[in-house]
């Protein structure tokens, strides 16, 4: 059998280096979000904080609004709204689909009573209505909009609100509704403007040069398309993360939350440029984190970073190993209820194996006696599971993380450390788990979006993805192809040394590559990884039967057969960029972290 080492690549530009829901959102008509609500706001957005739930069950994040206008329902001058997810200390959750709020911006807000008790604090809060349907932001001054419906003017958003609210009356809003749609700016463009690369990676650090344009001598704003959107809504870019920019050139680093499109730069004089489009064919999960959210002053003031989980192959529980992470694998338990759906239960499996066997992450069904559970709902708890709610939701489905900090002991490097997942599916849905007719719901390309959650992907701009934010009924993508070199740096950094004491990850079982017979004197070194020019290639390795370089998109885009084991590689020719190169051997590999 031959085995495979799959490397990451980076050419140099000769300037210098480069340094990657479904819509889980099913739709809702507005009239339902209308009813169940208590109150109808527009608030603007002040700050947040997260904390646990009384139970130490669940993170949630407060976010804090000033009122500045009554709709329907009782005044509050500030208002409490929670949202799933946050960072406790050294200790988070990520929960898909994600709500975001920027600051000292205006919202409408569908509210209704929410029933969390905080351990950390003492607030009423209130619950953003069928979660994004009832989040309406302001576009191009008084356009307002959400995910699903857009209104041309806000008095006629407030007047037809208010009155179906007071009066009990189903107004037609049909003609409003929206899905998955891309306002005209995507394709303005400065034609002068130079982005370098042009496909690129978000979330891993990689920079982004934006030149050859007129961007003034004073730092302004930089925006992205937001992947949670659809490329709908524009992510502005933390100051953090703006490395310099002078009159000609600005460098970047792509964040977890860019998507696919043009980016937008707004000058101090509040003028705008658009640059032409840039393609972010995966993005990595993160975790942000600062002394804040640490509450503890260890990185320095104004210092931010953005780490990406690793999985691992154990887990400690009250001083002794947990039964949900060991011997290398996530095992996940079964809701009563699910595992008795038949359909359901292998829809999920099938899916898993594909992400399994593909990409190796270990991700396994419990197979023992007591591989069922009564939970039906995601917390931190110390059990994988597999569910359908026992709550009302708006997502399709959603993915919970839960994770911890651990870092070095003078503090000098951190590690995010996934150790628990919980899957939850909405139960009210008209799924299909075979053949899937036009009018109901993918189950199983749904399962393979959110474990590809699990696996560390964000959401993408392409519809062709399976990491795209939203689908509609009928059957949707299910390819995971265009993440699978991704998927498998991934894991090789989940499969290398230990972290905080705990095992690594271990490949699935089923995984096709023979990656696991290991010899010391077949260790490989590749070298420069950051190269404009020649990649050598030194080793134990007698030969090698294949090279091939994939692009980000996973496109093969050479193959060189039959080289020496130790060699050069001529990779002048290849496009600025990040590349992936797969060597095929008869011999045994391990696989080197680069």
């Amino acid at each position: 059998m031959k085995n495979v080492l799959f490397i990451l690549l980076i050419i140099l530009y000769s300037f210098g280096s480069i340094s990657a829901q479904h819509e889980e959102y099913n739709f809702i008509k507005l009239n339902k979000t209308i009813e169940k609500s208590e109150k109808i706001l527009k608030v603007k957005y002040l700050s947040s904080k997260s904390s646990w739930d009384i139970d130490k069950k669940n993170i949630y994040t407060i976010n804090r609004f000033l009122l500045t206008e009554r709709i329907s329902g009782i005044s509050i001058d500030t208002i409490n709204v929670t949202t799933k997810g946050g960072l406790v200390g050294r200790e988070g959750q990520i929960v898909f689909p994600k709500m975001k709020f920027k600051k000292n911006t205006e919202y409408v807000v569908f509210l209704h009573q929410d029933s969390t008790k905080f351990k950390d604090i003492d607030v009423k809060s209130f619950q953003i209505t069928n979660e994004k349907h009832g989040l309406f932001k302001f576009k191009n001054n008084d356009v307002l909009e959400n995910i699903y419906y857009e209104f041309k003017t806000y008095p006629e958003f407030k007047s037809k609100i208010k009155y179906s609210k007071e009066n009990d009356v189903n107004l037609d809003f049909s003609k409003y509704k929206k899905f998955n749609e891309i306002s005209d700016t995507k394709h303005l463009d400065s034609s002068s403007i130079i982005i370098e690369p042009q496909i690129i990676p978000a979330g891993n650090g990689s920079t982004l040069k934006i030149s050859n344009g007129n961007f003034g001598a004073v730092k302004g704003q930089i925006f992205f398309r937001d992947p949670d959107s659809g490329g709908e809504e524009w992510y502005e870019l933390p100051d953090y993360q703006i490395i310099d920019w002078t009159e000609n050139e600005i460098n970047v680093v792509v964040p977890s939350t860019a998507g696919t499109g043009n980016i937008k730069i707004t000058k101090p004089d509040g003028n705008t440029i658009f640059t032409p489009e840039l393609e972010i064919p995966y993005s990595y999960i993160t975790v942000e984190i600062d002394d804040d959210n640490l509450g503890e002053e260890i990185l320095g003031e104004g210092v931010v970073l953005e780490l990406i989980p690793y999985h691992v192959g154990s887990i400690v529980v009250n001083e002794f190993p947990g039964n949900h992470i060991k011997d290398g694998a996530y095992v996940f338990k079964w809701n009563n209820d699910f595992y008795n759906n038949v359909e359901a239960r292998e829809a999920f499996i099938q899916a898993l194996d594909v992400w399994s066997c593909e990409t190796g992450i270990n991700f396994i069904p419990d197979t023992s006696r007591r591989n069922k559970t009564s939970i039906n709902y995601s917390q931190k708890d110390n059990v994988n599971v597999i569910t359908f709610s026992n709550t009302d939701m708006s997502a399709k489905a959603y993915c919970s993380i839960n994770f911890s900090l651990y870092s070095t002991e003078d503090n000098s490097d951190f590690f995010v450390i996934i150790n628990e997942l919980d899957f939850v599916f909405n139960p009210d849905l008209d799924w299909a788990y075979g053949e899937v007719p036009n009018d109901k719901h993918d189950f199983y390309s749904t399962s393979i979006h959110e474990i590809g959650h699990a696996h560390g992907f964000n959401h993408v701009i392409n519809t062709n993805s399976i990491m795209h934010y939203a689908s509609g009924t009928g059957e949707n993508e299910r390819s995971i192809n265009d993440h699978f070199p991704i998927a498998n740096f991934l894991m090789q950094r989940s499969t290398g040394s230990s972290i905080g004491g705990l095992l690594p990850m271990e490949y699935n079982s089923c995984y096709s590559l023979d990656i696991f017979d290991v010899k010391k004197e077949n260790k490989i070194f590749i070298f420069p990884t950051k190269t404009k020019d020649f990649l050598h290639i030194e080793g134990g390795l007698r030969s090698i039967d294949e090279l091939d370089i994939f692009d980000l998109r996973g496109a093969k885009i050479n193959t060189i057969y039959n080289l020496n084991g130790s060699t050069v590689i001529d990779v002048s020719y290849l496009n600025p960029g990040l590349y992936f190169i797969k060597i095929n051997s008869s011999e045994s590999l391990r696989f080197i972290k680069v």
